[in-house]
């Protein structure tokens, strides 16, 4: 990109459904209160940090309760993509 040249990002709808949580992010939901409580020195990159090897460590049967969360998250979005996506097709084309 040239300098001094901004990307447009295009803008994103605010009545658009949130996507779906992976079961990394389900099981950071879960865990980030706790390690804080824990370790209230660290800052917010050291906890990423710490649960990234927590979760690296577990094994596929401890991160299986975290992977049906995510699963259900996903069937979440999918069902308020497609009622937000039926709303909205009239309006594909048209400028805002």
């Amino acid at each position: 990109m040239a300098k001094g040249k901004k990307h447009h990002k295009r803008d994103k709808d605010p009545n658009a459904p949130k996507k779906a949580l992976t079961a990394f992010f389900c099981f950071q939901t879960e865990r980030r209160a706790s390690l804080k409580k824990e370790k209230p020195e660290l800052d917010n990159r050291q906890l990423i940090y710490e649960m990234s090897s927590e979760w690296k460590a577990m094994s596929d049967d401890d991160k299986k309760k975290y992977q049906v969360k995510a699963d259900e998250d996903r069937k979440r979005y999918e069902k308020e993509r497609a009622a937000y996506d039926a709303r909205n097709s009239g309006e594909k084309g048209k400028k805002k």
